[in-house]
């Protein structure tokens, strides 16, 4: 029998070359997210030219927010911003080396003296978010332009919302499609109370930037056009004085409801304003 190392003439085949395997950010997917978290783990969807309903559209959405969700946690344990819990429900400790990392993401952030503890996949994340948020984007329009109904979209433009008052909506709006996502907004926020959006989970992840931030308030307020039109609702709890960062917010129920692409109609209360 012939010997399979070996060419016609007896000499020894080189050894095959490594195998290579795609990178995270080549095929543009984050990194797995710890085991406990919540919500589903969407498929990557063919990127065609356009949405061809208004599903296939929510379900790029969530998957972005999912992204961006992913990112902040994962930079964070990469500078130790967040501390260690046992649990969904546990508050955690935080011991001298989590306020360190504080210092360390407060130093990142204004100083810009970018120093990361340890390597956990926030960069490729990152990189993934901006690719889906790219294809979005190219694909709305796209899709508007061929008359495609996407309820997500046209909430914003009746509304009149600019980019971050949409963003603001939409992560509220996911939490209430995927439940999963309040799991992760009660882990970035550190609260086991947490059951919706926040001034503070705003802060970090649309109005992300010193400057944006005074932006939040704003955009809080009882006569922006998310609240002025009851898009976000604020908490009617004993707590509804807080601070603009700690005030809660839920979307309007009835919103859930416009992001199918059944033709149910304006709600009449929006009707009223929009």
């Amino acid at each position: 029998m012939s010997d399979p190392t070996a060419d016609d003439e007896g000499e020894p085949l080189p050894p095959p070359p490594p195998l290579s395997l795609p990178t995270v950010a080549s095929v543009a997917r984050p990194a797995p997210r710890p085991e406990g978290w919540g919500g589903a783990i969407l498929p990557r969807q063919r990127d065609d030219d356009r949405y061809h309903d208004a599903e296939e559209h929510l379900r790029d959405e969530l998957w972005r927010v999912w992204l961006r969700v992913e990112f902040e946690i994962r930079r964070r344990w990469e500078r130790g911003g967040l501390p260690r819990v046992q649990s969904e429900a546990s508050l955690g400790v935080w011991g001298p080396g989590d306020i360190g990392g504080l210092f360390a993401f407060a130093h990142a952030e204004l100083g810009g003296q970018v120093v990361a503890a340890s390597e956990h996949g926030a960069r490729q994340v990152h990189e993934a978010w901006l690719q889906r948020s790219a294809i979005i984007e190219r694909k709305v329009e796209r899709s508007l332009a061929a008359g495609v109904h996407l309820p997500l979209v046209d909430l914003g433009s009746r509304f009149g919302l600019d980019a971050r008052q949409r963003s603001a909506l939409t992560f509220a709006l996911m939490a209430e499609v995927d439940p999963g996502l309040i799991t992760a907004y009660r882990y970035l926020a550190h609260d086991p109370g947490c059951r919706s959006i926040d001034g503070r989970l705003l802060a970090m992840l649309v109005y992300d930037s010193p400057r944006s931030r005074a932006r939040l308030a704003h955009d809080l307020a009882a006569d922006s056009p998310l609240l002025s039109y009851r898009l976000l609702e604020p908490d009617e709890s004993p707590h509804r004085h807080d601070t603009t960062l700690n005030r809660k917010l839920r979307p309007a129920a009835r919103l859930v409801a416009l992001l199918g692409d059944e033709p149910v109609g304006l709600d009449p209360q929006l009707a009223a304003l929009a």
